[in-house]
């Protein structure tokens, strides 16, 4: 039997530097950009953050969380002013985002492959600490989402919310990131539909990549 390789949807790169400086770039798998887009955008910043808190230590579990809240209600902001010399994206790294130069400290390379079960973040080689994965979260997510609009950015902030939730309950630590990805974004459905407002199109591309996982 020849095993097939998962096919990569995206790989992401995100280099830490010293003080609050930080770097990412994300290189699209072979033919999914530009039609996938935005529904792959998404996809990274949500599935990297339950990757984050479903690897994370139950001591560190209140500082993670508490960093997972922090980008879900930056994404809703509205960009700074100019003085502040600050871009929408650093508010939501909560970092300075720089050109990459050399290797962060560290410098942590994510791929985000298609399973039968929905997309799957995978860290390539040893992972990071928990808090360095949480800022690589953050990082990612400031990146990846800058160039998509605000109603993506509430649909990344309410699809965070409903992983935070999912990853409080008792099943969640026997239950997979493709479940974690499902809930989420299931539940920003839920809440866009409880208001009458419209579902963006790449939420719902999002939620449906998920169909299996609940299975």
């Amino acid at each position: 039997m020849i095993l097939r390789r998962p096919r990569s949807r995206l790989t992401a790169e995100v280099d830490l530097y010293g003080g609050t400086a930080a770097a990412a770039r994300i290189v699209p798998g072979t033919a999914r950009w530009p039609e996938h887009e935005t529904v792959d955008r998404l996809i990274v910043s949500v599935s990297f953050a339950a990757l984050t808190l479903l690897s994370t230590t139950r001591d560190l579990m209140p500082r993670i969380r508490h960093r997972i809240m922090g980008i879900a209600a930056a994404l809703v902001e509205e960009p700074p002013d100019q003085d502040w010399g600050e871009s929408w994206s650093e508010c939501v790294a909560s970092r300075r985002l720089v050109h990459p130069t050399n290797p962060g400290q560290p410098r942590i390379v994510a791929r985000l492959v298609e399973t039968r079960t929905g997309p799957l973040p995978t860290v390539v080689g040893t992972p990071p600490t928990s808090l360095a994965l949480a800022a690589a979260a953050a990082t990612l997510a400031g990146v990846a989402l800058r160039e998509t609009t605000t109603d993506v950015h509430l649909s990344a902030a309410l699809s965070l919310e409903g992983v935070l939730i999912w990853c409080r309950r008792p099943e969640a630590h026997s239950g997979s990131l493709q479940r974690a990805g499902l809930e989420g974004h299931a539940y920003a459905v839920a809440r866009l539909e409880e208001t009458g407002r419209p579902v963006p199109e790449a939420l719902a591309l999002a939620a449906a990549a998920y169909r299996n996982a609940a299975s």
